[in-house]
C-alpha cells in the first residue's frame, strides 16, 4: 500500500473514532441531564442529544453552525407548538396531526426549510413521549428536547471546530 493511501486510511479511522466519541459523549450528556431532572425516558434524552450531534457534525465549522441553527429552530418550533396542541385537543393523534401541520406552515412561511424535518421529528418525539403526563410535565419534556439539542449540537460543533483547526495546522505545516 502506498504511503498516500495509508495516510488516507488513517484519517478515515481517526474521523470515525472522533464521530463515534462525539455521538457517545452526547448520548451520555443527554442521558445524565435527564437523570438530573429525574425524568422518565432517559434513553430518549440521550438519543435526542446524540442524534443532534450526528446532524450537526460536519467537516467545516460554517456548515456545522448552519446545521446547528436549523436544528435549534426546528426543535424550538416543534417544542413550542406541540404542547399547546396537546393541551388544547387532549387527543394524541389529533394533537400530533395539528402540530405537524402548523409546524410545516410556520417553517415554510418563514423560509426556514432547513429546520423542517427536525421540527416534524420534534413534534413526534414530544407528542408521543409527553402525551400522558401533566401539562407542566409536557412543557418540561419539550424544554428538555430543546436543551438536549443544544447540548448535542454544542458538543458536535466544538468537535468540528477542533478537527478543522487540527486539519488546517497539519495542511499548513505540510505546505
Amino acid at each position: 500500500m502506498s504511503e498516500g493511501k495509508h495516510i488516507l486510511h488513517i484519517r478515515i479511522l481517526i474521523r470515525a473514532a472522533i464521530l463515534t466519541a462525539v455521538i457517545l459523549i452526547s448520548y451520555v450528556i443527554g442521558y445524565q441531564f435527564s437523570v438530573l431532572f429525574s425524568q422518565p425516558h432517559n434513553d430518549i434524552s440521550g438519543m435526542w442529544c446524540a442524534v443532534t450531534a450526528v446532524v450537526v457534525f460536519d467537516d467545516l465549522p460554517i456548515n456545522a453552525k448552519t446545521l446547528l441553527k436549523d436544528r435549534m429552530l426546528g426543535t424550538l418550533a416543534g417544542a413550542l407548538i406541540t404542547p399547546v396542541c396537546i393541551i388544547l385537543t387532549h387527543h394524541i393523534m389529533l394533537s400530533i396531526g395539528i402540530s405537524l401541520f402548523i409546524v410545516c406552515v410556520f417553517i415554510v412561511f418563514f423560509n426556514m426549510n432547513g429546520a423542517l424535518k427536525i421540527a416534524c421529528a420534534t413534534v413526534l418525539i414530544v407528542g408521543v413521549t409527553a402525551y400522558s403526563f401533566s401539562y407542566k410535565e409536557i412543557w418540561l419534556f419539550a424544554f428538555l428536547r430543546f436543551f438536549e439539542s443544544l447540548l448535542g449540537g454544542m458538543v458536535s460543533l466544538l468537535a468540528t471546530i477542533i478537527i478543522h483547526r487540527i486539519n488546517t495546522k497539519i495542511h499548513d505545516g505540510n505546505a
